[in-house]
């Protein structure tokens, strides 16, 4: 699959603002009462999924994943993500919200998939929701758009023999060119999230389009509810890849 992202330019927000007034995400801004908190600062980040030229079997599948970055501070961290995913003339919207709220007893972490609660859990850190994109030097003054690198699977591999690198943290089989059956990392598993890493990598080998769809959902069963640096980023970017290769929302 082929990745294209950028924060979208101010003459394009109000374009995509709609996207983000559905009655399930209005919902959810009103039940975590993030009214209260103040302006955030906000941008949004468009990302385009499409198959390469060698995955005849995805040539009419593209995903549109959209997302908007809402941070309160050191008071909550909000992501909203709107995919849209075409096969030919159909398509589907899906809806995943993730909220960092600070508390008493520390930084509460909630996911909705399509409305619902799918996992409340409490970290020690508030989360930083644009640890995820790399911007990238504009071309000219002239654009306003910035190009960015999505960190979902970074490529963060090095020659000194430490494998792929989530929030300061290096593992073993979590990432793109990390683990057993990759010239990086495939030692022993770290944590049990790396430890889901290399079950998810075993399973997945030589498998394309919908033949992906167990390995990945394998992979959120596994870790559900686990605590990692980067756990959100993985996550992130296994239903992202779930999505565009047909397996629908996981």
């Amino acid at each position: 699959m082929s990745q294209i992202a950028r924060f979208v330019p101010r003459s394009e927000l109000k374009k995509h603002e709609g996207k983000f007034t559905s009655s399930s995400f209005l919902k959810l801004m009103n039940d975590l009462r993030l009214s209260n908190l103040g302006e955030p600062v906000s941008d949004i980040v468009k990302v385009m999924i499409s198959p390469n030229d060698n995955e005849k079997d995805l040539k009419n599948y593209t995903l549109t994943e959209t997302n908007k970055l809402l941070k309160f501070g050191n008071k909550a961290q909000v992501i909203l993500k709107h995919y849209e995913v075409q096969q030919g003339k159909e398509s589907e919207i899906i809806e995943v919200a993730q909220a960092w709220i600070a508390s008493e007893e520390g930084t509460v972490f909630k996911e909705y998939v399509a409305g619902q609660l799918s996992i409340e859990t409490t970290t020690d850190e508030m989360h930083d929701v644009y640890n995820d994109y790399i911007k990238i030097p504009e071309i000219g003054e002239e654009h306003e758009e910035l190009l960015v690198e999505i960190m979902y699977d970074p490529l963060s591999c090095i020659r000194s023999g430490s494998c792929c690198i989530f929030e300061n943290q290096r593992y073993e089989h979590c990432g793109k060119t990390c683990g057993i059956y990759e010239s990086a990392g495939g030692g022993t598993a770290i944590n049990s999230y790396d430890s889901c890493c290399r079950t998810h990598d075993i399973q997945i080998r030589g498998k394309t389009g919908k033949d992906r769809c167990t390995p990945h959902k394998n992979f959120m069963s596994c870790t559900k509810g686990l605590k990692a640096p980067g756990d959100t980023t993985m996550r992130n970017g296994i239903r992202a890849d779930a999505l565009a290769n047909g397996c629908g929302i996981i």
